[in-house]
């Protein structure tokens, strides 16, 4: 969720080439995958596993972010913080659609209990090597844009890191998957394909600029020339996603 909702909002503000951003986050999670390889295996779990510990996981990463964002520094992003945080509960279904079609594409799940032995990963690498990435990406962001764009970036990014901490405080005795000794099965070349198919159906861009338009009407003015860029891009390709 944290990194997600980070570089959601650093779409808004970057109006830089969703082609390009898609295929960079699509082979960061690979590599990220790959780095979080132990050596282990661990059982494939039934889909009613994963189901539940995934609405688990989301639930607490819901908590966190509300915790969060009520704690975090936002006076010099805005006046209107309550709507602010509205603009992201709206869009809270870009994340369960975008989940849901990962589900659906993937097939990270079996049937029933007794699935193959598949790779271990390391839930606590993946998080700390996404905040990374996410970290690098967001540098490189930064140096795109103008001042007036950076405290919205560094806002993001410090509501990202305060729900990593509080979602991994949540999972000090271990995560779902760890109780249930078992993982989906993540194919890191599948994942690269299916994470641009699900962006695409999920329609990142159109979303991404009705964001931008609600953060600026919530008070943040400072969004409003990538805002614009953001529609034109949409319109310049007929609407497509």
């Amino acid at each position: 969720m944290s990194r997600i909702s980070s570089i959601f909002l650093s779409l808004c503000l970057a109006g830089v080439a969703i082609s390009q951003v898609i295929e960079q986050a699509a082979e960061g999670g690979k590599q990220v995958l790959a780095s979080a390889h132990t050596g282990k295996t661990v059982r494939q779990c039934s889909c009613e596993e994963q189901d539940s510990c995934v609405d688990e996981m989301k639930g607490q990463a819901a908590k966190c972010f509300h915790e969060c964002w009520d704690s975090a520094d936002l006076a010099k992003v805005t006046n209107n913080t309550d709507d602010l945080k509205g603009c992201f509960e709206e869009k809270e279904y870009v994340i369960d659609e975008f989940l849901t079609c990962l589900h659906g594409d993937m097939k990270t799940c079996v049937q029933d209990k007794s699935g193959p032995q598949i790779p271990y990963t390391d839930i606590n690498k993946v998080i700390s090597a996404g905040e990374k990435r996410l970290g690098a990406q967001a540098k490189k962001f930064l140096q795109t844009l103008n001042t007036d764009g950076h405290d919205l970036v560094q806002t993001a990014l410090d509501v990202g890191a305060c729900i990593k901490k509080c979602f991994l405080k949540q999972n000090g005795a271990g995560f779902c998957f760890d109780k249930a000794k078992c993982q989906p099965k993540i194919e890191e070349q599948e994942a690269k394909k299916t994470i641009k198919k699900c962006v695409r159906e999920v329609g990142w861009k159109k979303e991404a600029g009705e964001m931008c338009e609600c953060a600026m009407n919530a008070g943040v003015e400072k969004v409003k020339p990538y805002c614009q860029i953001l529609h034109t891009a949409q319109r310049n390709r007929g609407g497509r996603r």
